[in-house]
This record gives structure tokens, sequence and C-alpha cells, in this order.
């Protein structure tokens, strides 16, 4: 009977025990483990503390437990360095994880950079370089060199963008890119209704980008972009030559660029150039879609920024002898 009793005693121990284990496992896979399946980003405000910050990721499903967070934050020695700014957690999430994100605020933090609507691949290599996101060679080994076929000239969406700090130069590439095909996404309809292909359509909205300012006469100049290349004169814009030759700042070219020897020279070939010459906004890729119908043949824009409109090359003439001499 005595033997009985303790035989009895220890298999129900082990039942307890083999239960509390189990209890517990599921405990603490529940408590390290995190609501969220995909990968997660939190961003702590500056000033937060462990408590504080052990509150918003609860409420926000990223851990289960403030305390077990307090605690395990406070045991690395993680609690007194949290810093501010944006963190990214791959899955699974756990929250090992997220404090291991806290632990390298250098690989997770975020920034702010801004393409400007214009602004061609040197432009945004250079101003990459210059922010110290990433090389020109490695942002030019990505996107392509410009006049270079099959670069992303054109398709690289001037906008403000959040991104990390350590972002490789495919990263960012591809943010702008995906960025453009969303911008584009609701012109595509209209774009297959034109007379051009897309990548035309970008080719002179490119162009317009970069040859005036203002909506109205943005639409202006594109109606008399289109109305050349129907008739098959030259576009004679500064701007691509300006871009074959590597220019910056203003468009105005000298005759001896003019002259150069190149399909980028609107001069010289009519029809558009071989692709875009810079990265435009919506508004000029849609001032092509919505061109303003006009019976001008030509136009200038005056160091004010002012633009003269003729409608014959006698009428040019005489606002080229009147405001660019």
């Amino acid at each position: 009977g005595e033997e009985n009793f303790f035989i009895n005693m220890r298999r129900h121990l082990f039942i307890l025990l083999a239960f509390l284990t189990i209890i517990f496992l599921w405990l603490g896979w529940y408590f390290f483990s995190s609501a969220k399946k995909e990968t997660t980003t939190f961003t702590v405000q500056p000033g937060a503390s462990a408590y504080s910050l052990g509150k918003e990721l609860r409420e926000s499903g990223i851990v289960r437990s403030v305390w077990l967070f307090r605690a395990i934050a406070s045991l690395k020695g993680i609690d007194t360095m949290i810093q501010s700014g944006t963190y990214e957690v791959e899955p699974p999430v756990t929250l090992l994880r997220v404090l291991d994100a806290l632990a390298h605020p250098e690989n997770n933090q975020e920034r702010t950079i801004t393409i400007i609507p214009g602004w061609d691949l040197r432009d945004i290599a250079e101003y990459l370089e210059t922010q110290q996101v990433v090389s020109s060679t490695e942002f030019f080994r990505v996107a392509g060199e410009p006049l270079s076929a099959d670069n992303k000239e054109g398709y690289l969406a001037p906008e403000t963008y959040r991104i990390f700090a350590n972002a490789s130069a495919e990263e960012i590439v591809k943010k702008l890119t995906d960025e453009r095909m969303k911008q584009l996404a609701p012109l595509n309809e209209a774009m297959e209704q034109f007379d051009l292909k897309p990548k035309e359509v970008i080719t002179l909205a490119s162009i317009v980008e970069r040859e005036v300012t203002g909506k109205t006469d943005r639409a202006m100049i594109a109606d008399i972009f289109l109305r050349r290349l129907k008739n098959s004169w030259a576009l004679q814009a500064d701007s691509t030559v300006h871009y074959m030759v590597g220019k910056r700042g203003t468009v105005f070219t000298t005759r001896e660029d003019r002259e150069s020897e190149s399909l980028w020279n609107t001069y010289k070939y009519p029809g558009l150039p071989p692709g875009p010459i810079c990265n435009p906004s919506v508004e000029s890729i849609e001032a092509v879609l919505n061109h303003a119908e006009n019976n001008f043949w030509y136009f200038l824009t005056t160091p004010d920024g002012e633009v003269k409109y003729a409608r014959t090359l006698e009428e040019h003439n005489e606002n080229v002898a009147r405001w660019l001499r």
C-alpha cells in the first residue's frame, strides 16, 4: 500500500510538473512573442522612458507585457540608453528582437531626403553623396549613368522620403521608382490614348519641367512641342543640350554646345531625345497630357523667368533682340 501511494504521488507530481512546464513555456512564448506577424516599425519619441515606451508598444500589440519589457530592458542596460527615432523589426517579432533594435539605433534610425522636381541623375547622385546617404558611384551603379541606355532618368519621383539611415542605393532607387509607378497609375489610361508612348510622354514632360515653371506656361509649351514633333520640326530645347553637355544651373547654352554631335541635341535632330533629361513633377506630366492648344510656335524665357511667345520666326527674333540681348 505504501509503495503504491509513493508511485501515485510521483505520478501526480510528474503530471503537475509537466503541466506547470507547459504553462511556463506557453507564458514565456506568449510574453516574449508579439501579436505582430509582419515587419513592424515603431517610433520612439524624444525623452521616452522604458515604461512609457513599453506602454505604447503594448498598446500597439508589439510587446505583450510592460513589466517584462522593462525588466529585460533593465537587465540588458537598454532602459537608460533608449534613443528617439524610427525602428524596424523583421518577423518573427519577439520581445528580444524589439530590445535588440533599441540597442542598435544606428541601424534603424530614419532620416528624410528630398528629391526636387527637375533634378537629373547627376543632381540626385550629388545630393545623396553630400548628405552622406550613399556615394554617387553606388547610386549610378543602380540608377545608371546619365545618357546611358536603360537608366532610371525620369522614373525617380521627386518627393520627400523617410529612409533608414543605413539604406542601400538599391533600396533608395526602389523607393523612388515605386513612388513614380504609383503616381503614373492614374495617368496610364490618358497616356494610352495619346500619340506618344509612356516613355515619350515622360521625356517630353522632363523637357517641359526644365524649360518653364508655372502650370499655364507648361501646358502652353507642351502644346508647342507636340505640334513641332507632329510637323517634324526640331524641338530646339536648350535643356536637352544642357543635359547632353552636363552643365549645371540655368538652361542657357552656347553656340558651340548647340553644334555638338549627339542625339540629345534637339537643335540638330528633330524628334525627342533618346530618353528623359530629368525627373519631372506629376504637374509637368499632366501638362503634356492636358496641353493648352495655342497658335504659337516659338517661345523664350526672359532672365526674370517670364515666358514670351511668338507666332513666327520674325516675331521670335524680335523677342530675342528685346529680351535676351
